[in-house]
């Protein structure tokens, strides 16, 4: 279905400076990046961030005055959302591919939306389902001794079965469970030097992309009792 056309609407008013036309549309928005500083959670990520990249787009209006455009925005966006650095190298550089990069909600509408809690740890989420795997597996090994218990097997026949089955229920157990903590152990170290790696590969990426100007603008502070603090100045009258 075709999209409708509407033409803007214009409202001219003077002041002692002089006179300005102010045209709205609903099509008129505005749309920025910033850093964002502070501890956060993200949607898709795997562990917290202290520095990552906000995006936001509102509503816009045109004002023109003394033959020249200028662009602003009211105090309530549409929608701002937050990406770590990883996710954003990948959604601007990543053009109709899959269905999109994961990201997290702050803004709708003017309200803030509820943060997330602090990610799971992956080894222990891991650790606890090699562990509910492990318990399965000690209940089928439960299941073969039943079963020859029963199977009529001479006693001696049964003794070596039995004795198979104890070996392979203690290398299930107590030793998997050692190699699982060196496991978790060995993990933690690697994940903590994978994130100073990881944050300081992808910060070198972004300014080697030529987006050094977003990283050397102050942290991202949104204010909407005050509006916008990146809106262009409004226009100068002659002298």
């Amino acid at each position: 279905m075709p999209r409708q056309i509407q033409e803007p609407s214009a409202t001219v008013e003077r002041d002692g400076s002089g006179q300005r036309t102010i045209y709205q549309h609903p099509a008129f928005g505005k749309i920025r990046a910033g850093r964002v500083e502070g501890l956060a959670a993200l949607y898709g990520s795997d562990f917290e961030h202290q520095r990552y990249i906000r995006i936001k787009i509102g509503p816009s209006r045109l004002e023109r005055s003394l033959s020249d455009d200028s662009y602003f925005t009211t105090n309530e966006g549409y929608i701002e959302v937050d990406l770590s650095e990883a996710q954003w190298a990948t959604f601007v550089s990543s053009l109709n591919v899959s269905q999109g990069v994961p990201c997290t909600v702050a803004y709708r509408d003017g309200k803030p939306i509820p943060g997330l809690p602090k990610p799971e740890s992956r080894t222990q989420q891991f650790g606890g389902e090699l562990k509910e795997r492990m318990a399965r597996a000690a209940q089928r090994l439960q299941e073969v001794e039943d079963l020859v218990a029963a199977s009529g097997l001479s006693k001696a026949k049964q003794a070596e079965m039995r004795a198979s089955l104890d070996h392979a229920r203690m290398d299930i157990g107590v030793h998997a469970e050692f190699v699982v903590g060196r496991f978790d152990e060995h993990m933690e170290q690697t994940v903590e030097a994978a994130k100073t790696e990881v944050n300081a590969y992808l910060l070198g990426s972004i300014q080697r992309a030529g987006l050094e100007a977003l990283g050397a603008k102050p942290a991202l502070t949104l204010d909407y009792a005050n509006g916008d603090r990146d809106e262009q100045p409004a226009p100068q009258t002659a002298p």
